[in-house]
């Protein structure tokens, strides 16, 4: 198990889309950021001066506070959101391009091959996540720091937990895309299915769903609660004034990862079969 681990990650360091898609993240939150800097900058003044009529002295504390107002560190957070796009994007690729190998088609004739690599695709991806995840993470935090006037570290312990929370629902995310790419023997679903949840095809479907299953059910009902990528990009975004919430939020993120991981390790082992692959 541990050789097949090692061997696949030397083999995910050695792939340029390794290398591409990092590069692409970063690039497009610096160009994002450098664009959106001025606005922003209007937006923060603006509020502040607002503040600063009803309440002076007052007025940072009450922008910080305020989840869905102006505060810095949601600046960032929104730029962290764009590492579900690549972690998808690199994993169909990356197991896309493994899976057309003659070297696969010989290993994976067992079914214990076919679970250790599994499982070590599962390992690339959470790899990948993490160095994804804090990657995007750092980037927006030296641009706000760069850019934004009024920015601070007031709250980077909360950044910091959103940021494993995204990890967290990034790793289940990988494995989809993995178990999505051996099952069709393709890498456009895992792509296609990733630019449509960023989207508002996905929102307005998942809406439709959401209110007949309420119905039928007589309580609401919320996919995005049962998905680690619906609640990556639709529900996760942690309150700074809200610990018990926070915590609850982390724990759910927790186990969708673990439960989800688990599911589509031991399905891809199960339904992938030698003759499967070509």
């Amino acid at each position: 198990m541990f050789n097949v681990i090692r061997m696949e990650l030397h083999r995910m360091f050695r792939t340029r889309s390794f290398y591409i898609t990092l590069a692409v993240n970063v690039i497009l939150i610096v160009l994002l950021f450098s664009m959106m800097a001025s606005s922003i900058n209007e937006g923060f003044a603006a509020a502040k001066n607002s503040v600063r009529q009803n309440v002076e002295g007052l007025e940072m504390e009450m922008i910080l506070d305020n989840r869905y107002g102006p505060n810095p560190m949601n600046v960032c957070f929104s730029f962290t959101g764009w590492s579900i796009l690549f972690v998808v994007i690199f994993m169909a690729c990356f197991v896309g391009r493994f899976y057309k190998d003659g070297f696969c088609k010989n290993v994976m004739g067992s079914r214990g091959y076919r679970f250790r690599f599994q499982m070590a695709q599962s390992v690339c991806a959470v790899l990948y996540s993490a160095v994804n995840i804090i990657l995007a993470g750092t980037v927006s935090l030296l641009m706000a720091k760069a850019l934004i006037q009024s920015f601070t570290f007031a709250y980077l312990d909360i950044f910091c937990l959103n940021l494993f929370g995204q990890f967290l629902l990034l790793c289940a995310v990988g494995s989809f895309s993995a178990f999505l790419t051996e099952w069709t023997r393709s890498t456009v679903p895992a792509i296609v299915y990733i630019f449509l949840l960023s989207t508002n095809i996905v929102a307005m479907m998942t809406s439709y769903i959401d209110s007949h299953l309420s119905d039928w059910l007589h309580k609401e009902f919320v996919t995005a609660n049962y998905l680690p990528s619906l609640y990556f990009t639709n529900q996760f975004l942690l309150d700074v004034s809200d610990s018990a919430k926070n915590n609850a939020m982390l724990l759910h993120a927790t186990l969708l990862s673990l439960v989800f991981f688990v599911i589509y390790n031991v399905a891809g082992s199960a339904l992938i079969t030698k003759r499967d692959i070509k």
